[in-house]
Parts: structure tokens; C-alpha cells; sequence
């Protein structure tokens, strides 16, 4: 039945989308990306990367439906479309979207479809490096019809852990590789070449910072070349974002853009504004995003998150055979994520998590790899880390000074009694389990 029921929401989606084939113009897609200025190459976290840069799609853990609109020049042009993207695998995450640019005044358009797949070739706790394509089939009309097939592509560098939780990015990605279209009459049309290189700053305390330089080929410029810098900000509040950039034309004045995002449990909301000269009027810009969680596919396995002081320790049991790899993906409510990696041919294992922010509520998924392939995935669970109870801290710090002094198992006895208070203490589990495994080494 929920085979069906995506199969239903991919045909309604659907929809056309716009297609850039001027480059440096007004018409920057998704809500987002141009409330930031257009600078999103080296970010991507959205599913309108595939305008950006189709190496960042692999960073969406989810099966998403977005619809995009924007109203260009008093309404005297639209953009209109829709992406449907899912997460297949953690090798794996493809996309299908549409995008129609129409002019109000006749029935002139351009469309582009797209296919986009994004393959992470490492993602660890101290890099990532992904790649990403969009097959295109682009389709024109104006006096006459045109169409044609496209390729773009791209890859995504990201430098994490830097001062502590902080990430660079670095992003590169060629559009409209070689291509030309033609139309009915005969006459052949070459496409701009657009370079987009891009750098990102992702700070702890959820701030981005990211500038884009955008290099165009197009025989009307001087030299057939002209360069564009972009750059934004967002600061992201609880579940709001707020966004100010700074986006180079080719064809208008360089201009402020303004945005916000509002991100709740699976549905998103963007919105951008951008003022042009008099005679062109605003553009408002609008994303509706629909999360719908994975598929679970094969068998679940046994999972046990305590919380802790600015930390969650997971412990978790395999249904199954004893995986090569498990993965462990982190998401807060305020939209910062984490991946980790371990690697372990145990059937029952544990990883430990620090540097959260308590009273901040963290959802938590883990899945199990055999062959490079996952076959097992745990529902998501919701955990907000907190200080230890100052009723149980008692009896841990009476267990540590027992423990220091060789006495297991009186210490043994004072975590019971914390246990009986509060059982889902992370320090309390770990320095139980430490001091049991001393014990039974003993015997």
C-alpha cells in the first residue's frame, strides 16, 4: 500500500520547472538558495540543489516532496515546479524534478527535467566527498519549439570537526556541459556554460556563511566570459531561519535579497524577496517541503539511547547475522546533523555521542551494513539530553570513589539505587557496565 501511495504523490508532482538556459538573470531557483543570494553551491542541504550543485542531495536523509513558485516581475513571469527526492541507501540518493519558466504575456516557455543522482565516495567523521549529475531533457518554446538533452555535475568537499563542531565545504559544479539546441526552423542555438564554485562555513551555533563565484560562457559578454559573486547568511533561532545575501546579475543591477525558513517536524516552509529597479518590480519566491520518513526495509533490531549531560549513549542488539558497519544518523531540531560510523562485527555494540546541547531535542536513526548494502534500519527515535538528576548525582559520585577504590561491588550497589530513581542515565549506564565487565572478569 505505501508503494502505492508514493507511486500516487511521484505522478502528482509531476510538474513542470524552469529551466535555466539564460545564466546570471533574476530567475534563481528554490525560496532558500535565493534569499542567500544564489550562494548555495558549497551548502546544498536542500532539494533544490539540483540547480545548485546535485553532489549535496546525498546530505537529505528522507523521502521529500517540494513545490516551488515564484512570481517574477509583477507577476509578469512565473516560475513554477517540483522535486520529488529519496534517500535509496547511504551510497545512494536520487531525485526526479521539473521546472517551468512562463511568461504571462503569451505562451513563450522554458521547461527542464531532470533525473539527479548524488553518491557519497567518503563520508566520515572528519570529511565527506560526493559527487553529483542531472540528466536534463529541455524542451523551449517561443515563435518556434526546441528541445534538447543536457548533463551537469558536481562535487562537494566538507572538512568537519573544525573547532570542535564546526564544517567547511567547498563545491564545484558545471552546467549545461557542451550543449546546444535546435530549433524547428533549423537555426541551432548554443547554451551558456555556467562554472559554480562555492565555499561554506557551518558554524556550531547554527550560522552559515557562504559565497558562491559564478563564471558564465556566453558569446554576448566581453571575451565570451563574466564572472559573479554571491554571498549570504542564515542564523537559524529554534525552528525559524533567517536569511539576508547578496546576488550578482548579469542582466539587472545587483541586488539585497531577504528570506526565512520555518522547519517543523516534516514539513518546511521557505520564503525570499528580492526588489529590483521600478520598471521590474519584486520578486517573492515560495518552497513547500513534505518529509516522509524511510521505508524501513529488512528486519529492525534492539536499540536502547540514555541520555546524559551534553551527550546520548546508544546501545543497540542485530536481529540479524553480525553487520560489517553501523551508521548512526543525528539530527537536532534546529536542523543540525551528524553522521557517524562504526565499524564492528559485534552483534551487540555501543557508540557514545558528546558535545550535544542540552534541552535540545535530537531524533536518531541507525542502520546496519552487510555487503555495503543496509539491511536493517531502526525507527527514528526523539532524545533530549539533560544534567544528571541531583537526586541520583549522589550515589554517582559515591559509586566513582568506590570504584576508585577497588570496592565493585559496593559500587555496584549505590548505581542500583540511582537506577531505581532514573534508569536512563547515560553515566550511569556506562560506569555500570564498566564496573559488571571488571566483575565478571574476576570470577
Amino acid at each position: 500500500m505505501k508503494k502505492v501511495i508514493y507511486l500516487l504523490l511521484f505522478i502528482f508532482i509531476y510538474i513542470f520547472s524552469y529551466g535555466i538556459y539564460e545564466k546570471g538573470g533574476v530567475l534563481i531557483p528554490g525560496a532558500k538558495p535565493s534569499a542567500l543570494g544564489g550562494a548555495f553551491c558549497a551548502l546544498s542541504d536542500e532539494s533544490v540543489a539540483i540547480y545548485y550543485n546535485p553532489a549535496g542531495l546525498y546530505q537529505i536523509k528522507n523521502l521529500e516532496i517540494t513545490g516551488i513558485y515564484g512570481g517574477i516581475a509583477n507577476i509578469k513571469k512565473n516560475i513554477l515546479g517540483g522535486i520529488i527526492l529519496n534517500n535509496f541507501s547511504s551510497h545512494l540518493t536520487g531525485a526526479f524534478s521539473g521546472i517551468s519558466y512562463l511568461n504571462g504575456n503569451d505562451n513563450s516557455r522554458e521547461d527542464i527535467y531532470s533525473i539527479t543522482l548524488s553518491i557519497p565516495f567518503i563520508n566520515d567523521d572528519e570529511k565527506a566527498l560526493s559527487c553529483g549529475v542531472n540528466l536534463k531533457y529541455l524542451y523551449a518554446i517561443y515563435e518556434s519549439s526546441a528541445a534538447t538533452f543536457s548533463v551537469d555535475i558536481g562535487l562537494l568537499y566538507k572538512i568537519k570537526n573544525i573547532l570542535s563542531a564546526d564544517t567547511i565545504n567547498l563545491g564545484l559544479a558545471i552546467f549545461d556541459m557542451q550543449s546546444s539546441i535546435r530549433w524547428k526552423n533549423g537555426i541551432e542555438e548554443k547554451i551558456p556554460l555556467l562554472i559554480k564554485t562555492g565555499i561554506a562555513y557551518h558554524a556550531k551555533d547554527l550560522l552559515n556563511f557562504t559565497m558562491d563565484l559564478d563564471i558564465i560562457n556566453d558569446k554576448q559578454y566581453v571575451n565570451n566570459y563574466k564572472a559573479l559573486i554571491k554571498f549570504g547568511v542564515e542564523k537559524t533561532i529554534d525552528f525559524v531561519s533567517l536569511r539576508i545575501g547578496y546576488a550578482g546579475f548579469s542582466t539587472v543591477l545587483s541586488s539585497i535579497t531577504f528570506g526565512l525558513g520555518i522547519k517543523l517536524e516534516n514539513f518546511d516552509i521557505n520564503y525570499s524577496f528580492l526588489n529590483h529597479t521600478e520598471e521590474l518590480g519584486t520578486t517573492h519566491k515560495i518552497d513547500i517541503k513534505l518529509r516522509i520518513p524511510l521505508m524501513n526495509y529488512g528486519e529492525y533490531f534492539k536499540i536502547k539511547i540514555f541520555k546524559g549531560d551534553k551527550k546520548v549513549y546508544i546501545k543497540w542488539l542485530s536481529e540479524a547475522k553480525k553487520p560489517d558497519l553501523y551508521k548512526i544518523y543525528i539530527e537536532s531540531e534546529k536542523g543540525e546533523k551528524i553522521f557517524k560510523e562504526k565499524y564492528s562485527s559485534k552483534e551487540e555494540t555501543n557508540f557514545l555521542i558528546e558535545n550535544l546541547e542540552n534541552g535540545v531535542k535530537y531524533f536518531i536513526e541507525i542502520s546496519a551494513i552487510y555487503s555495503g548494502k543496509e539491511k536493517e534500519k531502526t525507527e527514528k527515535i526523539a532524545i533530549i539530553p539533560e544534567k544528571m538528576d541531583k537526586k541520583i548525582k549522589l550515589f554517582y559520585k559515591n559509586a566513582k570513589v568506590l570504584y576508585s577504590n577497588n570496592k565493585y561491588e559496593e559500587a555496584l550497589s549505590e548505581l542500583k539505587n540511582a537506577e531505581k530513581i532514573n534508569d536512563g542515565d547515560a553515566d550511569i549506564i556506562m560506569l555500570k557496565e564498566k564496573i559488571e565487565k571488571i566483575v565478571q572478569m574476576e570470577k
